[in-house]
């Protein structure tokens, strides 16, 4: 490949092309799931519920574990392998 065809700005806007498509191979894709899992974070939202009603508090990192549970859901257990990998 002759590169002396191409401008500076077409090269440069291929590489970013390409880089982003790399960064887009890797990016989660939404699972299917079934239902007794779906379940399984409704009756822990209903637990936190009761907590609050009950005891006038949350279930001890309830938001830290329903975001994960969640997430774990939609995208499968390794979405936060994709996050570690990303987030810094």
């Amino acid at each position: 490949m002759n590169l002396d065809a191409y401008s500076y700005e077409e090269i440069e806007n291929e590489l970013e092309k390409r880089q982003n498509e790399e960064k887009n191979k890797h990016i989660p894709k939404q699972v299917q799931f079934s239902d007794k899992k779906f379940k399984e974070i409704v009756n822990y939202a209903i637990e936190n519920n009761r907590s609050i009603i009950n005891y006038g508090v949350e279930l001890k990192d309830f938001d830290h574990h329903i975001y994960e549970k969640t997430m774990r859901l939609i995208f499968g257990d390794e979405y936060f392998e994709f996050v570690n990998r990303y987030v810094q």
